[in-house]
């Protein structure tokens, strides 16, 4: 019973996150050229180096398939001691807590790549950990787009600027 009510509750979180991204990008336009606010921060993009010159079939599906398919390993995982009556209750409220997290890590994640798929950035990734935020864009930036969309980003998370990162990879850098 309490597994049904977890799982519903899961969804109903995931569904709101997707609706709530859909209905911002709605109301704010589908692109950087349309959204001009006020730059707010100073922003660094981070470069990194690339793991080699000949990138696999399609990377950002893979990377996807394999954070999905961990996150769904670990959500059972932690389901199941939360739920499991042989634990002590200090243990299962723990493990209630992480997979809370967990679905608020997901709904971040998720979040932020709809929206910037709405935007014009399909291949852009996000990976959310503990209430912090790594956004891959996935093409190249400029200061002025990179500190447009670090907002952006901090405005749909509502996170502080300190627990958000912009990362651009060094093949993408000009």
């Amino acid at each position: 019973m309490k597994k049904d009510r977890l799982t519903g509750w899961l969804l109903y979180l995931l569904f709101a996150a997707v609706l709530y991204a859909c209905l911002r990008l709605a109301l704010q336009g589908s692109s950087l050229a349309h959204f001009d606010p006020p730059i707010t921060h100073q922003v660094r993009i981070l470069h990194t180096p690339s793991p080699s010159p000949t990138p696999a079939p399609d990377p950002i599906a893979a990377f996807r398939a394999s954070r999905d398919s961990a996150l769904a390993g670990q959500q059972h995982a932690l389901s199941a001691l939360a739920e499991d009556d042989t634990l002590p209750e200090d243990m299962r409220q723990l493990a209630s807590s992480r997979l809370l997290q967990s679905a608020e890590d997901i709904r971040l994640s998720l979040l932020v790549e709809s929206a910037l798929a709405g935007m014009g950035y399909p291949d852009a990734l996000c990976a959310a950990a503990g209430g912090a935020v790594t956004v891959f864009p996935g093409t190249p930036l400029g200061e002025e787009d990179g500190a447009r969309l670090f907002d952006l980003i901090l405005t749909w998370t509502q996170l502080p600027a300190s627990s958000v990162r912009l990362v651009q990879s060094a093949s993408l850098a000009k």
